[in-house]
């Protein structure tokens, strides 16, 4: 086993206890003082006992506002973070929603109108949110209705927190980016609107090359990886005017080479790749200025597949899993399908059928489908947009269709991983060190944990690469050694 220093870097959301005093009265509960148990067209009881309040339904109404259980009169700053939170459980497997909002007119949620699961186990819940504007009454409010299910609440806070904060939320831990393929990074932002900057690292966080700057803090960043494959990359973002304020990936994700099946996707190059089919109906078809492709359906057919938008020559190889995904929208409310069938008269489905029926509305939307090919290649699928029996017009781009990264494996699990790590057979190497000049004798495979080839020697000459990727734990598969 080759071995060397493992680096890893952990970057949390993390929210401090503030030493200010709970806004929330009586939040233990050693009464019902300063709290509101409504009942809106529901039946329901509520008392307090053993520093809880019990919330016994006899009829949960239509809606979750049908029971409320509020407390008003709640000061609350501009410009500043709090922490709500609290401890609830339910008899039976049931959600509620929480909030701290806006005390009359739209009840505008401040901390957002979360849905919460309960079960029987009583669990601790925790929202954070910004105040911009200061409220100097809002309220607190639990909506308990429409569902059966006795409820438990308890440890109510809603206290001030230091700030401001910072979290990357995308890209995961673990996740396979593609070279060429835009990448939607997103983060919380909290107490803070500066501008960031972004900055990639390719080796586990030794070095930092920036790839934007001044970057508005609205939450997300679209992305392109150029040039660069390596499964040891982290993100890391800082806040321009203060860089201590800064979040990283958790974990390491990886950029590799990309397995785009699909042509002129973006519709960049016009239609280039793709053919407008209408055996029934009447329709057009043009890509926008906006490098969108535009269906104009006069006419819609009396089937489907009347109005048909393909593209063809799609090689799928045999128990692969692909990801199929577009952006789509049409004037209105209507259904198309999205399909990906055989192109050699059979047209056999590749999809699950329960997928392929696409709701749209007037909002573009991303829709993401995957599937795994069976034991059966197809050198040629064709990706279809069935779009007939509707002649509310129909867009579509970004379209992709590819291969997902065996990477995302777990370690271990391929059998000669298992065996290489069984026999404990290993080899040292310095970080970034010349396999040629610190292994003469070594013949094989090198891997990663993850299952992955990132090098190989036969005998004197090194077939794929002579420079391990970057600091971390490398395996060697044994074939032979050389005296």
């Amino acid at each position: 086993m080759v071995s060397c220093v493992i680096i890893i870097i952990l970057s949390l959301c993390f929210f401090p206890v503030s030493g200010q005093d709970n806004l929330i009265q009586n939040g233990t509960f050693s009464s019902t003082d300063s709290w509101n148990l409504g009942v809106y067209s529901s039946e329901v009881t509520g008392m307090a006992a053993d520093g809880r309040y019990l919330i016994e339904i006899t009829d949960p109404g239509a809606d979750a506002w049908s029971i409320q259980f509020t407390q008003s009169q709640i000061p609350l700053d501009s410009n500043v973070l709090y922490r709500f939170s609290f401890d609830a459980s339910s008899t039976v497997e049931r959600t509620i929603e929480a909030s701290v909002c806006r005390d009359g007119g739209d009840y505008f949620p401040y901390s957002g109108r979360d849905t919460i699961n309960l079960t029987p186990t009583e669990q601790t819940f925790e929202l954070v949110f910004a105040m911009t504007q200061a409220d100097t009454s809002a309220r607190v409010e639990f909506n308990c209705g429409k569902y059966n299910g006795d409820i438990s609440i308890s440890n109510v806070q809603l206290i001030q927190i230091p700030g401001p904060r910072l979290c990357l939320d995308v890209p995961e831990a673990g996740a396979v980016l593609f070279e060429s393929v835009p990448v939607k990074i997103s983060w919380t932002s909290l107490g803070n609107n500066d501008p960031l900057v972004i900055e990639l690292s390719v080796d586990n966080g030794l070095n930092w090359m920036k790839i934007a700057d001044s970057v508005p803090n609205n939450g997300s960043f679209s992305w392109v990886p150029s040039g660069v494959y390596s499964p040891w990359c982290f993100l890391r973002i800082k806040s321009v005017s203060d860089e201590s304020l800064t979040a990283e990936t958790e974990m390491p994700f990886e950029i590799t080479a990309s397995a785009e099946k699909i042509v002129n996707g973006s519709f960049s190059r016009g239609d280039t790749g793709w053919n407008l089919g209408v055996y029934g109906g009447t329709a057009t078809g043009a890509v926008t200025e906006d490098s969108v492709y535009r269906i104009l359906i006069d006419s819609a057919g009396s089937e489907k597949w009347h109005i048909q938008f393909t593209q063809s020559g799609i090689n799928l190889q045999k128990k692969i899993a692909y990801e199929f995904s577009f952006v789509a929208w049409a004037d209105s409310n209507r259904t198309i399908r999205a399909e990906i069938n055989r192109n050699d008269g059979s047209y056999e489905n590749l999809l699950d059928s329960s997928t392929m029926l696409i709701e749209l509305t007037s909002i573009p939307k991303k829709y993401v489908i995957d599937f795994t090919m069976g034991s059966e290649e197809c050198p040629d699928a064709r990706v279809e947009f069935n779009c007939g029996l509707d002649n509310k017009d129909v867009y579509i781009d970004s379209v992709s269709l590819i291969r997902k990264a065996y990477s995302r494996a777990l370690p271990f699990q391929k059998t000669i991983l298992k065996r290489v790590v069984q026999t404990g057979k290993t080899l040292t190497f310095s970080p970034g060190s010349s396999l040629r000049r610190e292994c003469p004798a070594f013949s094989g495979a090198i891997m990663d944990l993850m299952g992955r080839n990132v090098g190989r020697r036969s005998g004197s000459k090194l077939n794929k690469q002579n420079i391990l990727p970057a600091l971390g734990l490398y395996i060697y598969n044994k074939e032979k050694m050389k005296e």
